[in-house]
């Protein structure tokens, strides 16, 4: 079994649904949000830098947006979640919210 899991848990039961590794690369997570339109996540990967890592529902990783060009600052994201309009904000350790660009 590995180390780094994404689990899914039922709230009604509290018993786990399912769960799979997370790629040795992901490195350290720091925000979790679920993509309203595909269903995949979106994990915050700071260990070293700023990035966001997609993966599918199976746990395969479908790609990684490095958020450096967009003034986020290595090991800064605190928080992840979309905004009602679609669009993905990053919280900062230091306070403040990022709109990113996922393309």
């Amino acid at each position: 079994m590995a180390t780094n899991q994404l689990v899914e848990i039922d709230p009604a039961s509290g018993l786990t649904v399912d769960r799979f590794g997370l790629a040795q690369a992901v490195g350290y997570n720091s925000g979790l949000a679920i993509d309203p339109l595909s269903g995949n996540f979106w994990i915050g990967a700071d260990s070293g830098g700023s990035e966001l890592v997609e993966i599918d529902r199976t746990g395969s990783e479908i790609r990684r947006v490095d958020l450096s060009s967009q003034d986020v600052k290595n090991n800064e994201i605190a928080g992840l979640a979309f905004a009602p309009d679609g669009s993905l904000r990053v919280a900062s350790a230091l306070g403040v919210v990022y709109r990113v660009d996922l393309t």
